[in-house]
């Protein structure tokens, strides 16, 4: 298997020697991966999708990854961006992978609110809902769906919880359990991988 590429934000993180993070965690299930970029914790879609884009018509070769690994979405909904704004951007870097010969992953966030300083979750049961609006656009877009739920129900994340102390790549166990979940969501929407 080619390495999967890995393109923020912190959810995607790249493997660092002695952080917690899902690189680690990939690496150590089997799955080789690579930093496809500087990992900025912050990514918003528009910041994944420049970076894609700017690899593309660079002549950028996809060949050498077995797929776009991204986690996007929930900076934009923590910064206030408009879904219709985050969609189109979810449909550029699916177009933008499949120019170079990748399929994009995007693993999806609940639906986040601000209440002052503090990410509230109306709910953990489902993602937001414009992930599949953009899939429904772009074919090459795979949503997996559900691990961001699960680990944050898993470590008590609720309506009212401070966002950053569930952040897997604060503790081991939970990028673990994290990336676990992903390989999980990767062979239920697309077969194990080869």
């Amino acid at each position: 298997m080619q390495p999967i590429a890995l393109l923020g934000d912190s959810w995607a993180a790249g493997p660092t020697p002695g952080q917690p993070n899902v690189g680690n965690s990939l690496i150590a299930l089997g799955f080789p991966v690579h930093n496809f970029a500087t990992q900025i914790a912050t990514f918003t879609s528009a910041d994944v999708m420049n970076v894609i884009h700017r690899f593309v018509i660079s002549g950028g070769d996809g060949s050498q990854f077995s797929m776009v690994l991204t986690s996007t979405g929930g900076h934009d909904m923590i910064n206030g961006f408009p879904p219709a704004t985050t969609i189109n951007n979810l449909v550029q870097i699916g177009n933008d992978c499949a120019a170079i010969g990748l399929r994009a992953e995007i693993i999806a966030f609940p639906q986040i609110v601000m209440n002052g300083n503090y990410v509230t979750f109306p709910t953990l049961e489902s993602d937001a809902t414009f992930y599949d609006q953009a899939a429904a656009k772009c074919s090459n877009l795979q949503i997996l769906h559900g691990a961001v739920c699960k680990i944050l129900k898993n470590l008590g994340a609720y309506k009212n919880a401070a966002y950053s102390q569930y952040i897997p790549h604060y503790n081991q166990a939970g990028s673990d359990a994290f990336a676990s979940d992903l390989v999980q969501s990767y062979i239920t929407a697309n077969g194990a991988p080869t």
